[in-house]
């Protein structure tokens, strides 16, 4: 296990994985009548234990998208939300408006935070598409006091014919990127390797 003290090199820039998911154009596709299902659907299944604590502090990395920077804001939750880039924090506010968000400008695998400096880290449309997303988990593991919050696809379900159908895909919605499978006891090996262990799943949808 590696210390999290051990300096790290720096992360090249492909290996972040937040802009895909922050832009105008990824956004569009949540603001439909289906879109605006599966957020809520993602809400029902994340934001439970992160509303219980009306004092958690919360970290979410590379949430500019504001999928749940935005309703945890409206619930007076505090929020620190972290982007890559500078363009980032403008996408952020547009989402957010006048609510309360703290933006941090950060290399998603270098976080600048002490250790165990939030009570929840959470990483929404990020292990999926990150290069390096062991490094990922480590990092929302070392500045989290109570618990992380992820979300990834399975190699379950309709997943599995994802290479297949991902060209049928990417004409259907055009901005699609292509993503990691994860195998859940390959997810849960890394959290154990932080000291973390899998204390629920919940899974969302059935299609990919």
């Amino acid at each position: 296990m590696t210390s999290h003290n051990e300096p790290h090199a720096e992360p090249a820039p492909a290996a972040e994985s937040d802009l895909g998911s922050a832009t105008d154009d990824y956004a569009a596709r949540f603001s439909g009548a289906v879109g605006r299902w599966m957020l809520a659907a993602q809400e029902e299944a994340m934001l439970p234990p992160l509303l219980a604590d009306a004092s958690a502090a919360i970290l979410d990395v590379g949430g500019a998208h504001a999928q749940l920077a935005l309703p945890l804001a409206r619930a007076g939750r505090t929020v620190t939300v972290t982007g890559s880039v500078p363009e980032c924090e403008r996408w952020l506010r547009k989402r957010t408006g006048g609510l309360a968000a703290t933006f941090v400008l950060t290399s998603s695998l270098r976080l600048p935070f002490p250790d165990r400096s939030f009570d929840w880290a959470l990483a929404v449309r990020m292990m999926t598409h990150s290069a390096d997303w062991t490094r990922l988990v480590g990092e929302l593991c070392r500045v989290a006091r109570r618990g992380v919050i992820v979300d990834y696809p399975t190699n379950a379900s309709l997943n599995m014919f994802s290479g297949a159908l991902f060209g049928l895909k990417k004409k259907v919605e055009t901005n699609t990127r292509t993503y990691t499978l994860f195998r859940d006891r390959d997810v849960e090996a890394a959290f154990r390797e932080q000291g973390f262990r899998v204390a629920e799943r919940r899974p969302e949808f059935f299609w990919p």
